[in-house]
């Protein structure tokens, strides 16, 4: 419908995460929709537009970890303590690396479920790559965004440096186009066990 349309208005709400998207609350009151503008899709199209979605969000966060990860990186080998830096300690260091295995294994995994998609294969057919690659997605930018955050240290909590902006952004990622309950559902459904 048109934004314009008379008795729909719209509020912004403040939020502590995910600024560059902002949230608002849509108010319907008494709004007419022209018979032109109603949409024809049933739920299977619906459900197909969220699969898609489901899989830019998987690319969103790995980008968001990616950014998180690089900065954590760079940050381990130039801030010091105690005479060098702190990413030469194995609690820093072995974080940093698990944090690579993350993104790695999220860049794999949603690379595989666009393709999948894109091959045109039915929905039935890719839903598991997609479900499976937006959960990872969404659990593993915790994981790295709080490392990023904890590497930072004290720092890391001030608005001086980036991690907690990024720690703070990822906690909108569980429950984007589907929480991890709805993925974890989907997956094992496709996995034959009829969970309801």
């Amino acid at each position: 419908m048109d934004r314009r349309s008379a008795g729909l208005s719209a509020k912004r709400i403040e939020t502590h995460v995910n600024r560059p998207a902002p949230t608002y609350r849509i108010i319907l009151d008494e709004v007419r929709v022209p018979a032109r503008r109603v949409m024809e899709a049933g739920f299977a199209e619906i459900m197909a537009g969220f699969n898609r979605e489901r899989i830019m969000v998987a690319a969103r966060w790995l980008g968001h970890m990616q950014t998180a990860l690089g900065w954590a990186v760079e940050y381990a080998r130039t801030r010091t303590a105690f005479g060098r830096a702190i990413g030469a300690n194995q609690s820093i260091a072995f974080q940093l690396a698990q944090s690579h295995a993350d993104v790695e294994a999220v860049r794999h995994l949603t690379y595989h479920a666009a393709r999948r998609w894109d091959s045109g294969l039915p929905l039935s057919e890719v839903i598991l790559d997609v479900s499976t690659a937006k959960l990872l997605a969404t659990q593993a930018v915790v994981r790295v965004t709080q490392t990023a955050l904890h590497v930072g240290g004290g720092w890391g909590l001030t608005e001086e440096l980036p991690a907690m902006r990024y720690a703070l952004d990822a906690l909108v990622a569980p429950v984007t186009v589907g929480s991890w309950e709805i993925q974890l559902r989907a997956i094992a459904r496709q996995m034959g066990l009829p969970c309801d």
